[in-house]
């Protein structure tokens, strides 16, 4: 039984996380990266105007979302925060906050997909409790 081929969107979100991941680890240029990334897409495949949406809403609110993650994550120490967890909790983070036409639950699914695909094999669910926690703190200002 093979595994259904996954939504543009969550390509895109997938690019979008390995855009920052090759950033935070080299110090290379967001937007650059995922130019980089989603040149080995076919362009039908993923949905590239989101890939780059989400980017630029990272780029754009850096401040914003780590006012929003930085809280969470202090309780545990940043330090044991690896690259590919940050990576994931920032694009959710930035979906969460600036593109509230994505359901949360989806958003934070594909999150914690992207860490099982990714990172380390528990990181899920440390990634799943964060972005619940900045998706109720989200909520509870408004």
């Amino acid at each position: 039984m093979s595994k259904p081929t996954p939504s543009k969107r969550s390509l895109a979100r997938d690019c979008a996380f390995k855009a920052l991941y090759a950033t935070q680890l080299a110090q290379t240029p967001l937007r650059e990266n995922l130019d980089k990334t989603l040149t080995s897409f076919s362009e039908g495949y993923t949905d590239i105007a989101y890939a780059k949406a989400l980017v630029d809403s990272v780029e754009n609110n850096k401040d914003e979302i780590n006012a929003v993650i930085n809280p969470v994550i202090a309780l545990r120490a940043k330090s044991a925060t690896t690259h590919v967890e940050m990576s994931v909790i920032t694009i959710a983070a930035a979906e969460l906050l600036y593109h509230p036409d994505t359901p949360t639950k989806v958003v934070i699914n594909e999150a914690v997909e992207l860490t099982k695909k990714y990172g380390a094999d528990d990181g899920y669910k440390f990634v799943n409790g964060v972005l619940d926690k900045i998706h109720k703190n989200i909520y509870d200002k408004h």
